[in-house]
């Protein structure tokens, strides 16, 4: 489930730490950018078919779309940066995945939907995964 499926008074529950710091605005449309230009396309979720997705190593890229229906039934995939909020980080060797990562309302925000263990969750995306991210646009954190 995207953030974009929980606009309103609850989406700012499942908004853990604010990390605009370390990944900017900017940083986070570049990211879309380049998934984009340089990936495929993958379905991990059936709601979101045929994501834009990268693959590092082990370590699966997807974005999601501002509304479920930007990509459905289409062969031509968005590839507006502006329709994207959401990069969904899956690695299946890690203990908590996936780690969501999204942009509301301009700034870039760790997303957790299951509240369980929320300190080592977003740490894990700070130390592990922000990174990875960042390296893929050539910045490092």
């Amino acid at each position: 489930m995207g953030v974009a499926m929980l606009e309103g008074p609850n989406t700012r529950s499942v908004l853990g730490q604010n990390i605009s710091d370390i990944l900017s605005r900017s940083d986070f449309k570049e990211i879309v950018r380049f998934v984009l230009t340089n990936g495929d396309r993958k379905t991990y979720f059936n709601m979101y078919s045929n994501n834009p997705h990268y693959m590092i190593g082990v370590t699966h890229i997807y974005l999601n779309p501002v509304s479920q229906w930007i990509n459905a039934c289409k062969d031509e995939l968005s590839m507006s940066v502006d329709d994207y909020n959401e990069i969904y980080v899956e690695n299946r060797a890690s203990l908590y995945w996936p780690y969501r990562i999204v942009l509301f309302e301009g700034e870039v925000w760790i997303a957790d939907f299951s509240k369980k263990n929320t300190e080592k969750y977003e740490n894990t995306i700070r130390s592990e995964y922000v990174p990875i991210l960042k390296e893929m646009i050539g910045k490092y954190a």
